[in-house]
């Protein structure tokens, strides 16, 4: 290293000469690794080196080996710009101006227009093509824990002793009384909790630790509305023009920007490039400086170059799930954003069978964000596929018997009861009576249709059973959750 690219360039010799401690140089901003390596020659006079070592001491506001990286906020130090971040991660605005989107890129999968979050593996969503996110996640679901471990709702194994002992030790949250997908996981400076936080089902990743509700995602829908979105805006990402009460563009990095952006990346040669460009016009009311219009007279425009009883896919890709969709009718009314078609497209598995469908299948469905509060579209599509979709022989689809024969490494069989049989996943028999719905109907918490039985006997004393005649398997948490409810 021969430059500081912001700050004083200091040989070893030269630190050593005024007698600057390694103290202060840690508190120059370069590294902890170079404080580390002239430490060891302060303390040790006698070491010699062949090359004079150097370091950077950095101007306010930088910090690096050689200064490199600038602070966002105005602050003069790494310290003081710590709880500025996190107030920052409030700022929605902020994060769509100067963030970016987080993508987990270990798996490689088409994911469609939105990448991986971490946090999209093994949550029971298919959000790969041929579900390559949730294989041989049932096989952790059917773990079985010893005798002085508690189990978590995912499979996880923990000490015994960690539960209820106020941290987060399950990634799934359930050994506390309390949850983590509010607000105050990413706003406030508790990053291990917040970055190792997994979301419940039926609710959807932020990306940053902090959960909403699953209907959320369809940010077009109005049946449900409240306050409660994600500080990323991760939901409105490469489709913020349809956001159902606001003024988005969507900016070529896939986040949002309001009214007023020049969007310098369009490309307007043919008719279907104006068109859907006039389609994006109309659902953001205008959002791109040049739009020539606006929701309430697109129409007129469109007619010029868009073709007669037509629709056009946007975004230009799947986006809710890779294997989902939306096309736009240009004749229909502004007002409603929801599509006027939704087109699948893709590849999932199933139980016993893999699911792959083309564009001129033409299979056509309704999104069903008003399903609240369900969000495993898998359990949707599986029971209906016509038999001529259904291709048994491939490697991508989950077992047709949930391994019901088969045995954990401690020799324990497998915890299953087939409560669902038209679920598209196989989940451990320790979900049923648990006070959260797996199944697409709600069997598996339906006290007609589940049979007075323990179904978590294997882990009693560390779940609430309500009376004999109601033979639950509830968590601390979601026995919280209940009473908060019933209090409600």
């Amino acid at each position: 290293m021969n430059t500081c690219l912001n700050g004083k360039r200091w040989s070893f010799s030269e630190l050593l000469s005024n007698e600057i401690s390694p103290w202060d140089v840690l508190s120059w901003s370069s590294s902890v690794e170079k404080a580390d390596d002239y430490a060891r020659v302060f303390y040790n006079r006698s070491e010699n080196f062949e090359d004079e070592p150097v370091l950077c001491q950095c101007s306010e506001g930088f910090l690096g080996k050689k200064c490199e990286y600038q602070l966002l906020f105005d602050t003069s130090s790494f310290n003081k710009a710590w709880p500025v971040l996190f107030k920052a991660h409030r700022n929605s605005e902020g994060h769509q101006l100067y963030g970016s989107i987080l993508c987990y890129e270990t798996l490689k999968c088409d994911s469609g227009m939105l990448c991986l979050d971490w946090r999209d593996i093994c949550n029971g969503q298919q959000n790969c093509m041929d579900g390559l996110d949730e294989e041989n996640c049932d096989l952790l679901e059917f773990n079985e824990c010893e005798n002085d471990e508690y189990r978590c709702t995912d499979g996880m194994c923990i000490a015994e002793e960690y539960w209820i002992d106020g941290s987060l030790d399950c990634m799934d949250g359930t050994d506390e009384m309390f949850a983590l997908h509010g607000v105050n996981c990413v706003a406030y400076p508790c990053p291990i909790d917040c970055d190792d936080h997994k979301c419940p089902i039926h609710q959807w990743s932020c990306g940053d630790g902090q959960c909403i509700p699953y209907f959320k995602r369809y940010i077009y829908q109005t049946e449900w509305r409240d306050s409660i979105m994600c500080l990323s805006m991760r939901e409105f990402n490469y489709m913020c023009e349809l956001a159902s009460d606001e003024s988005y563009w969507t900016k070529p990095d896939g986040l949002c920007t309001e009214r007023g952006y020049h969007d310098t990346s369009l490309i307007l040669s043919s008719n279907l490039e104006k068109c859907i460009y006039y389609i994006r016009c109309a659902l953001s009311k205008g959002a791109e400086i040049q739009c020539p219009c606006n929701g309430t007279n697109c129409n007129t425009l469109m007619q010029e170059v868009c073709e007669h009883g037509s629709s056009y896919l946007y975004p230009g890709r799947g986006i809710i799930r890779p294997w989902i969709k939306q096309y736009y009718s240009w004749e229909q009314t502004w007002n409603d954003k929801t599509p006027a078609l939704a087109l699948f497209v893709g590849s999932i598995r199933c139980r016993g069978f893999h699911i792959v469908l083309k564009q001129e299948d033409n299979f056509e469905f309704t999104l069903p964000y008003n399903l609240y509060p369900f969000s495993n579209l898998d359990d949707r599509f599986c029971p209906i596929m016509p038999m001529k979709h259904r291709n048994i022989m491939s490697l991508y689809k989950y077992s047709a018997t949930c391994w019901n024969d088969s045995f954990t490494f401690s020799g324990r069989p497998y915890a299953f009861c087939d409560i669902c049989p038209n679920s598209s996943i196989c989940f451990s028999q320790y979900r049923i009576a648990d006070g959260i719905q797996d199944c697409a109907y709600g069997e598996d918490e339906d006290s007609r249709a589940v049979e007075k039985r323990n179904y978590c006997h294997n882990i009693q004393k560390h779940r609430f059973q309500c009376s004999s005649e109601q033979m639950t398997c509830l968590t601390l948490q979601s026995l919280t959750q209940i009473q908060n409810f019933g209090s409600t």
